[in-house]
């Protein structure tokens, strides 16, 4: 109970042992004056509550540093007018952990629907959640207040801006010759095609292009091609919890990187460390749109020990790792390929780590010019 009804109470219960007391008509005008109106609103308030929802309207593409037209929409389905409605709520980025908190206050007409316009925008990418976090409808004389639906469950992807940026991939042990990267031989992937051509003698039922066969109405098999190798994994270490301009800057810089391979069609995997697919095998720029919103989550806590076991014993020449510090077991990592290390740090940089593992020391205000041309 607020202070406000505890007062209203008092007074009521004042007024109604006066009437009690006296037997007095003004003292019975005096006690249904200070009891019936705020009780009668407070019945009225929480039949109309039941008919009210919230509802925060979003466009659906955010950009990172430009502001983005967006409304709070509360509809009043009930006879009654409501006096106040409060609603707060929550924004948060779940790549840089920031949190920002939008209230509103409004009036609503009978039947009526208010819609509060404001503009939301970010300096930092990531995968920001939105929930309201508390949605109340009050009394005429703020004496009693109530919860209404919220239909306020939105998430939105804010992308990181890419920029320039030149990867050479080192080491002549390295298989990206014309034996792993040409896709146009024969070989046992099914999954990328070598060519399609018309039905032969001694061909396999696993071969069939059965819907391409229906739709042609003759048989129609695959040759499989080689299987693509994957020479390169880039693993974004999210363990030590990087500050907010730490997170937005390895955000720029491991998607830049992964593009510039994808667009040149260089195979590679990629560590996401959650979901059904926790390393996803990329070989265009397509396999990556569905992977954006997985890697502008954090995930604490993995770190090496979780990305060993998602790998499962399966290793690779070239390991690129962006952290925000040194990872503690920097050694198991580099057992399992060559590690090239990119650390954002307050101070740039770049060099060779103590134990012979490649770097590149940036921070988030020259991580561009530091990673225009690197090599891992």
């Amino acid at each position: 109970m607020t202070r406000r009804a505890a007062a209203w109470a008092f007074a009521a219960a004042v007024c109604g042992g006066v009437w009690a007391f006296t037997g007095t008509t003004a003292a019975a005008a005096v006690f249904f004056a200070a009891a019936v109106p705020p009780l009668a609103s407070v019945l009225l308030t929480i039949a109309a509550a039941r008919r009210v929802s919230v509802r925060l309207c979003l466009p659906a593409d955010i950009r990172k540093a430009e502001p983005a037209a967006a409304y709070l929409e509360v509809k009043n389905r009930s006879a009654f007018p409501l006096v106040r409605v409060h609603a707060e709520t929550d924004a948060e980025n779940r790549l840089t952990g920031e949190r920002r908190t939008l209230s509103f206050d409004c009036s609503v007409p009978p039947l009526g629907v208010y819609r509060a316009g404001f503009e939301f925008g970010t300096a930092r990418c990531g995968r920001f959640a939105f929930k309201c976090a508390e949605a109340r409808v009050y009394d005429l004389f703020g004496l009693f207040s109530r919860g209404i639906e919220v239909l306020t469950d939105e998430k939105r992807t804010v992308l990181p801006e890419m920029f320039p940026v030149n990867v050479r991939l080192s080491g002549s042990e390295t298989p990206l010759g014309d034996d792993v990267l040409n896709l146009n031989r024969r070989g046992g992937d099914y999954s990328e095609p070598f060519q399609i051509r018309d039905y032969a003698e001694g061909d396999g039922a696993k071969q069939i292009h059965w819907k391409l066969s229906r739709k042609l109405d003759r048989y129609l098999v695959r040759d499989p091609s080689v299987a693509i190798e994957r020479a390169l994994l880039i693993f974004w270490d999210k363990s030590a919890e990087p500050k907010p301009a730490a997170a937005d800057a390895l955000a720029e810089a491991v998607m830049s990187v992964c593009l510039f391979l994808a667009e040149r069609e260089i195979p590679y995997s990629l560590a996401l460390g959650g979901g059904e697919n926790p390393v996803l095998d990329v070989t265009a720029a397509d396999d990556l749109y569905g992977a954006v919103h997985e890697l502008l989550v954090s995930r604490q806590g993995g770190g090496v020990p979780e990305l060993t076991a998602m790998l499962g014993g399966r290793r690779f020449p070239l390991i690129a790792c962006f952290a925000s510090a040194v990872p503690e077991r920097l050694a198991e990592l580099s057992a399992l390929g060559k590690t090239t290390l990119f650390l954002c740090a307050e101070d740039g940089g770049g060099g060779e780590a103590a134990d012979g593992t490649a770097h590149y020391v940036f921070s988030p205000a020259d991580y561009r010019g530091v990673l225009r041309d690197i090599t891992i």
